[in-house]
């Protein structure tokens, strides 16, 4: 409902710092996982690797500008660019739609709401709580 520019604005005004601090205390919880970056990267050489996040406008922009983020994955779904969030099962339905590739999917997430989301909706899942706990779920699952 509204755009990272206004959180870091409603931000200030709570916490009593000002915006160029509390974009420096938002980046360093969002930093980007160089693992997770390693683990994406070698999972796209063989299966399409996509992105979907609850996100408002500007955020990921914001943090992950000049990184190797976004090239890890082949799509984004962002909530915000969709008008439709996860868990609701409309954003899920969505991006099956999209991708049609049901049978090799895999949905990590670190939000058990999210990962019920996903199930309701026939999509295999895990919670995920480490990038060595995603690597062992994938190779269990023969990716």
């Amino acid at each position: 409902e509204f755009s990272y520019a206004e959180l870091l604005q409603r931000l200030q005004n709570e916490m009593g710092l000002n915006q160029l601090e509390v974009a420096n205390e938002i980046r360093d919880i969002a930093k980007l996982d160089k693992a997770m970056v390693t683990l994406a990267k070698r999972m796209k050489e063989t299966h399409p690797v996509c992105l979907l996040s609850n996100c408002m406008p500007g955020m990921m922009e914001s943090l992950f500008k000049g990184t190797e983020f976004f090239s890890c994955f082949d799509k984004t779904y962002l909530s915000y660019q969709l008008g439709l969030i996860k868990p609701y099962d409309e954003i899920y339905r969505y991006v099956l739609d999209d991708i049609g590739e049901y049978e090799s999917v895999l949905f990590l997430d670190d939000n058990p709401e999210n990962i019920l989301g996903a199930t309701r909706n026939g999509i295999p899942a895990t919670l995920f709580t480490s990038v060595k706990q995603a690597e062992n779920e994938l190779k269990k699952r023969g990716y």
